[in-house]
């Protein structure tokens, strides 16, 4: 088994820390500081692996946005697939129990103009729900962003496990939906 380099260890950890941190207060309450803090580090160590706050937040929101990109991508490339919308729902649902702790730091939409990886898929967000919704009609897109918002707000919801979550965003959005 291969160690992890000490430098890929620190920035890792810096990840993490940072991750909790956000969710805890908020990415806005969250400095530089308290992060070198958390993992124990001085604030130049931490500005060695990462040049500010900023890129710390994209990469950790660095993997959901690339999934989520793909998953339109995807389904944008085959639009009348069999049960398209489906399997729309369903995938969107396994991303957002699987990175349902970053609802918390993507509360409020001014934080994606400050990541990088986020404004990178800004076409696939804004494709989202009329793929969700299965059309792009004004009534439809309206649910979707109803739906969507609902979806948020329930990640936040810690008492769900992950499958219980699934299980309410799977029902939740097939009714309001399909």
């Amino acid at each position: 088994m291969a160690t992890v380099p000490v430098r890929e260890r620190t920035r890792r950890e810096i990840l993490d820390r940072a991750l909790e941190l956000f969710v805890e207060r908020g990415y806005h309450d969250t400095s530089l500081a308290d992060i070198a803090s958390a993992v124990g580090c001085s604030k130049a160590t931490l500005l060695y692996h990462f040049a500010n706050k900023a890129a710390i937040v994209s990469e950790v929101l660095e993997p959901a946005a690339l999934r989520l990109d793909g998953l339109v991508k995807a389904r944008l490339a085959a639009p009348d697939a069999p049960e398209a919308q489906e399997r729309t729902l369903e995938e969107f649902v396994d991303l957002v129990v699987q990175y349902r702790s970053l609802s918390v730091v993507l509360d409020g939409a001014e934080i994606l103009a400050e990541v990088p990886s986020f404004m990178a898929v800004a076409d696939s967000c804004l494709s989202l729900p009329g793929l969700l919704a299965g059309g792009t009609e004004p009534e439809r897109l309206r649910i979707a962003h109803f739906a969507l918002n609902g979806a948020v707000a329930e990640c936040r919801d810690h008492t769900h496990t992950d499958d219980s979550l699934r299980a309410v965003l799977l029902t939740c959005l097939r009714r309001l939906l399909l």
